[in-house]
């Protein structure tokens, strides 16, 4: 890319980063021809337990990922207390 568009490394560096965040982001929301080797999104809506939609649109459906990734951050932001609990000694956390 430098040598084709005769651009500076830090003319390049924020191109190829972006370039870079677009194949991510394409990796992550393609969606699979194959329940056996789901992509990005599927798979982690399969990881989450999502099985059949109970919504019938794509927003009721995203609505419904988004809740489930909310109870996982829920339980994440636990994980401090219990470790600092496992350290003393004390499981009592309530």
């Amino acid at each position: 890319m430098q040598v084709d568009y005769k651009l500076t490394n830090e003319q390049a560096l924020p191109i190829a980063v972006q370039i870079q965040r677009n194949q991510i982001l394409e990796n992550g929301l393609v969606v699979s021809r194959s329940d056996s080797s789901p992509a990005g999104l599927e798979a982690l809506a399969i990881a989450l337990g999502y099985d059949k939609a109970e919504s019938v649109s794509i927003n009721g459906n995203l609505s419904d990922i988004g809740d489930s990734l909310n109870e996982i951050k829920e339980v994440i932001e636990l994980i401090p207390a219990f470790v600092k609990a496992h350290r003393m000694g004390n499981w009592n956390l309530g």
